[in-house]
């Protein structure tokens, strides 16, 4: 799928898992997209989400879902703090829960990279780095993950196409890190994607 399918079809989920868009006092993530054909020549291409306390533009504090994907082929999918740094979310990142959801969520293939400290944002996952170096079929991420690589605190390389259940897991967990459900039918959505995963 293209970027903009796959871009369209993570929001379709996110608002299946209760996603509000900043409205007034209601929203509970700012949306970020930068795929412009400009990102991807030069490094940055990315989209995903951040806290509704957010601006629209410019650079963000905390912790974030992202997803870095290519004109075409893999992508990696990404737990990440904005380069701004921590504003909210240092508590967070200083005890071992958040870091533990989501290595439940890995996979022994190589192919899943999580720090070993959550609070680091000075040093990159130097395995990510490797994979993204020397695997040619991602050879058009090396720019985009080298600028954001120290702020990187987990992630996974996937295939959008073959791997839309890993991306769904990974959402809903952050979902229900920021505490998006309204009501049981978007709770069952996420604990359904996030179990899909788990029994893989």
């Amino acid at each position: 799928m293209t970027t903009e399918e796959l871009k369209e079809r993570v929001n379709k989920k996110a608002e299946e898992f209760g996603l509000k868009e900043v409205k007034g006092n209601t929203s509970n993530a700012v949306v970020r997209s930068n795929i412009t054909a400009e990102s991807f020549d030069k490094g940055g291409a990315y989209f995903g989400y951040i806290r509704p306390e957010e601006d629209l533009t410019g650079s963000y504090h905390d912790v974030s879902f992202v997803v870095f994907p290519q004109k075409s082929g893999p992508c990696v999918i990404a737990i990440a703090v904005g380069s701004s740094g921590f504003q909210r979310d240092y508590d967070l990142v200083s005890i071992p829960w958040l870091r533990r959801l989501y290595r439940k969520l890995m996979n022994p293939d190589r192919r899943s990279f999580l720090k070993n400290d959550f609070s680091n944002i000075e040093s990159a996952i130097p395995e990510l780095l490797e994979m993204i170096e020397n695997e040619d079929s991602l050879r058009d991420l090396k720019a985009t993950i080298k600028r954001y690589d120290k702020f990187i605190l987990t992630a996974r390389i996937v295939d959008p196409d073959e791997d839309f259940h890993v991306i769904s897991a990974w959402l809903a967990q952050y979902v229900k890190l920021r505490g998006w459900r309204t009501n049981q039918t978007q709770r069952a959505e996420q604990e359904k994607a996030i179990e899909y995963l788990l029994k893989k």
